[in-house]
């Protein structure tokens, strides 16, 4: 599990895991009823956003305790504002049962959140594999009560290794500290 911390080996799975994110979500059916038919402005808007998220996960901050509270924040606001907008409309787009591009789409999602908020303090990560754990819970129940088994395996899985991180993390920082001590 330590090749797991290596901030060059996450970046690498975050950016993965975004990437199969943007492509699966980009050919879900829950994309087709929100934004309608593919034409060539809504396929180069979709490609620009994609490319953005994209470079703003493999290039996202270091993790440090120097980060502006204020800036934090901010940040957070935002990503609620964000995830509330979109489950709004993913309710809304959810006539049927999901297919398995919007499954994966939040998997892949909620991959990218766990690593992001091992490589960076940014707290609003966090919140945001809750919210893809959730929503891939949901549409697994759509499709069958029983699948919430599945998702709630998965979510559980990744909070384990969010859970392992952190502990890692803390229990660097103490031996760091004995060792100053003495």
């Amino acid at each position: 599990m330590r090749w797991l911390k290596k901030p060059m080996v996450l970046r690498l799975v975050c950016l993965a895991s975004s990437v199969v994110g943007v492509i699966c979500y980009a050919l879900s059916s829950t994309f087709n009823h929100l934004l309608g038919n593919w034409t060539w402005w809504k396929m180069l808007l979709y490609i620009v956003f994609s490319f953005i998220i994209c470079l703003a996960v493999f290039f996202s901050p270091k993790r440090s305790s120097t980060t502006s509270l204020r800036l934090e924040a901010h940040l957070a606001f935002l990503v609620l504002i964000v995830t509330s907008v979109s489950s709004f409309l993913f309710d809304n787009a959810a006539k049927g049962k999901p297919d398995a591009y919007s499954l994966i789409s939040c998997a892949a999602f909620a991959t990218m959140s766990l690593g992001l908020s091992d490589l960076t303090q940014l707290g609003f990560w966090v919140d945001l594999l809750y919210f893809f754990c959730g929503s891939l819970i949901v549409q697994l129940m759509k499709m069958n009560l029983w699948l919430v088994i599945v998702g709630g395996g998965f979510s559980y899985c990744l909070l384990q290794l969010r859970y392992y991180a952190q502990l890692q993390v803390q229990n660097d920082s103490e031996r760091q500290m004995s060792q100053a001590v003495t």
